[in-house]
């Protein structure tokens, strides 16, 4: 660590650049008796967090950044103080304690979520337009190929939001009595089931035209049409969980005495009710 002497006027600055930007050393957590030391209403501390700062309604702690940014807004406020006294003051400056060890994975694994989304969406936009009667070999291998991708993806959305929601968020202790959180898990399973509708169809089209000696016969408008009812299912669905992310994330229908079981229990049941139904679909579809 270097040690610095500064003046108040130059050390005002830096501490008002690190207020505004967020990267004020952190450690561990402290308890709330310190917050209420700073004397600021909780309301203004809470406030202050950035997004990946979160706070836990169930604990007793809350991050350090809050209250050393509780500190230094009293600090700045003496502004007769700043503009008057010159005498020199001692500021310890570390650039290893700015970022903390966790933010670099937090921040990767935010990344690989949002642009799981992104690719996801892309995949599913680019099935819905080229899924049409009468598609060509090509098309169809087309289509397979971005199904794959599809699948990639979807399966890094699953780790890295479990990693943010265990790891990186406010633990699984908020997120089981958090009523959203089961509307999205219940949201996440129907839209895995209708996944497997499209994949189910192409996969079982492109291996029968690999091997087999009788020919496929092109896709006909009835499951077009079927495939375009269901990929629309999926994108609704995709862009619903962000909406709901965002609003559990914030505490929208927190309860801490919700039964966890029911929600668990009414998500497994739309899962694998959804993945039953699509994949039977899928596998005995015959045209009329």
């Amino acid at each position: 660590m270097k040690v610095t002497t500064l003046s108040v006027p130059v050390a005002l600055l830096f501490a008002s650049a690190a207020f505004a930007s967020g990267f004020v050393p952190t450690s561990t957590h402290i308890n709330v008796a310190d917050v209420a030391a700073s004397r600021l209403p909780a309301s203004r501390i809470f406030a202050s967090l950035n997004n990946d700062a979160y706070i836990n309604p169930r604990s007793e702690s809350v991050p350090q950044p809050a209250v050393m940014k509780a500190a230094i807004l009293p600090f700045l406020a003496s502004s007769t103080v700043a503009a008057t006294t010159a005498f020199p003051i001692t500021v310890l400056a570390s650039t290893g304690d700015a970022i903390t060890a966790a933010v670099i994975p937090s921040a990767l694994w935010a990344y690989g979520h949002f642009l799981s989304i992104l690719v996801i969406v892309g995949c599913l936009t680019a099935e819905r337009i080229i899924v049409k009667a009468d598609m060509t070999p090509s098309e169809e291998d087309t289509i397979v190929k971005l199904d794959l991708v599809y699948g990639l993806m979807a399966a890094l959305l699953i780790i890295s939001g479990f990693a943010r929601a265990t790891t990186y968020g406010k633990g699984g202790d908020y997120y089981i009595h958090e009523t959203l959180f089961w509307v999205k898990m219940t949201v996440s399973g129907i839209w895995g089931g209708l996944s497997l509708f499209p994949s189910l169809t192409f996969y079982k089209r492109n291996f029968a035209r690999k091997n087999s000696e009788l020919e496929v016969p092109p896709l006909s408008d009835k499951l077009a049409s079927r495939l375009h009812s269901i990929i629309n299912a999926e994108i609704s669905a995709i862009l619903s969980i962000p909406v709901l992310a965002t609003l559990m994330s914030r505490g929208v229908w927190y309860s801490p005495d919700l039964p966890y079981q029911l929600g668990l229990v009414a998500s497994l049941a739309a899962t694998g009710g959804s993945f039953y139904f699509y994949a039977r679909q899928a596998l005995d579809w015959k045209e009329e």
